[in-house]
């Protein structure tokens, strides 16, 4: 039963570890019945031993329960439980919440510890932490951007996938850490903001894509081209081209741009 359970891993907490499935499968059956009690100190104990369990089959039913509890401690625990887990199915149950007007701040922050885990959980987590600059919250987004700049190559990868968030505030933060990652790659998906016209977002993005790829300087000059080749970016990034490089050679002509630096560059 319940007590039983509750009583083994309390006095034996080491005895976990060596479990095999079945137990630990009825373990996390009666766990999950007791994070349902009204009693929000055994939902909170439950919670912590679901976390000592280490089973994935533990990670849905913690993260349902973190929507429908009210007490700060077991929600804490909840969570808790959810990174000492880790995995796979932890980085994705807790990026489901990146609309969740109540947990999707929580769900961020318990993805940012879970980078701290090990190589694995670091990889899944920030794949997920990527997909929260899309938040529509902007505040969550904006944190989430934050993070990405802050761990550096690996989150450039998930800060070009955020460009396509339609909130304007959150793009130019984008463009803006795109530019900071030093990443001369990165000036291929920001030439795309490189736009005609005189819409004041599309002004805004320009300029700002235009002041990240400047800042990248010269080694970003081949991962340009690619703008060359639409005719919605073609004028600005030939002007573009021709402050950072010197060099005039017509919006037009993508070749001959390719050809200078080839001749230039030899190695490329």
């Amino acid at each position: 039963g319940s007590a039983a359970a509750i009583d083994l891993a309390a006095n034996h907490p080491d005895s976990l570890k060596g479990a095999d499935s079945d137990d630990v499968s009825r373990m996390v059956l009666v766990l999950k019945r007791d994070l349902g009690s009204q009693d929000a100190a055994v939902r909170e104990r439950a919670a912590k031993f679901l976390g000592m369990l280490g089973s994935r089959e533990g990670v849905y039913p913690l993260v349902a329960a973190m929507k429908s509890e009210a007490e700060e401690q077991a929600l804490r625990a909840l969570g808790d439980a959810v990174v000492a887990i880790g995995g796979a199915k932890a980085a994705e149950h807790l990026g489901k919440l990146r609309d969740d007007k109540g947990l999707a701040g929580r769900a961020l922050d318990l993805l940012t510890r879970m980078t701290a885990r090990n190589a694995v959980d670091r990889r899944l987590a920030v794949k997920q932490v990527g997909a929260f600059a899309m938040a529509k919250d902007e505040a969550v987004a904006s944190k989430a951007v934050d993070f990405l700049v802050g761990v550096g190559p690996e989150g450039a990868h998930r800060l070009v996938e955020a460009l396509d968030t339609n909130r304007v505030e959150v793009r130019l933060k984008v463009i803006a850490a795109l530019g900071s990652t030093q990443n001369p790659k990165v000036a291929g998906p920001l030439s795309s903001f490189l736009l005609m016209g005189d819409n004041p977002n599309t002004v805004r993005c320009r300029d700002a894509a235009s002041a990240a790829i400047k800042s990248l300087g010269e080694p970003a000059v081949p991962y340009l081209f690619r703008g060359l080749r639409s005719p919605g970016t073609k004028i600005h990034t030939a002007y573009l081209l021709f402050q950072i490089t010197g060099q005039r050679f017509s919006s037009s002509r993508p070749g001959d741009w390719v050809n200078w630096w080839k001749s230039s560059h030899p190695d490329w």
